[in-house]
């Protein structure tokens, strides 16, 4: 499951659509494991508010979001798109995104040399492809390129990307 020799540019926020519960991590690593995911679903990390579970080495592709497997990495966090803002701001969520989203993401900007920097589809369509973005951002691309998609709006238009962008750059330029 090789990346055919494309860098690696973009990471690529999700949410599992699981339960915020301690374990979601490995219960949603078990989903893609078993094969549940599917042959064209996986991803490299999932991540809930005690742990971080690698699934696919960040050198191969994982099957994460049409049109970014190449040269994307992938990362699941526990919870849903539908979340609210106050789901998103809760114990759970916030402790999730302070101790495992963004130490993750910035680590993987600092290794791979990517910019810590939100990616909308608008950015994405024009080729500016050296980011982070999300599972929403991807299916707009694609929808816009005519590409054949499931319609995933994760992680939902409440996630704090914001906040989370502010905390990865922090890291980045510590």
């Amino acid at each position: 499951m090789g990346r055919n020799g494309t860098k690696v540019t973009t990471i690529v926020l999700h949410t599992a659509e699981t339960s915020e519960i301690t374990n979601s991590a490995e219960g949603t690593a078990g989903f893609f494991k078993g094969g549940s995911g599917g042959a064209n679903a996986s991803t490299h990390f999932v991540l809930d508010v005690d742990g971080t579970v690698q699934c696919v080495r960040e050198k191969d592709r994982a099957y994460g979001a049409v049109g970014f497997n190449y040269n994307g990495i992938h990362i699941e966090q526990a919870g849903r798109a539908a979340q609210g803002p106050a789901q998103w701001a809760d114990d759970y969520s916030a402790a999730m995104l302070k101790n495992q989203t963004i130490p993750l993401v910035a680590d993987i900007c600092k290794r791979r040399k990517i910019a810590p920097v939100y990616l909308t589809a608008k950015d994405l369509l024009a080729g500016n492809l050296n980011g982070i973005t999300t599972h929403a951002q991807c299916t707009l691309w694609a929808k816009a390129k005519k590409i054949k998609t499931r319609g995933h709006t994760d992680p939902g238009p409440s996630y704090p990307i914001s906040m989370v962008i502010d905390g990865v750059r922090k890291l980045v330029n510590k």
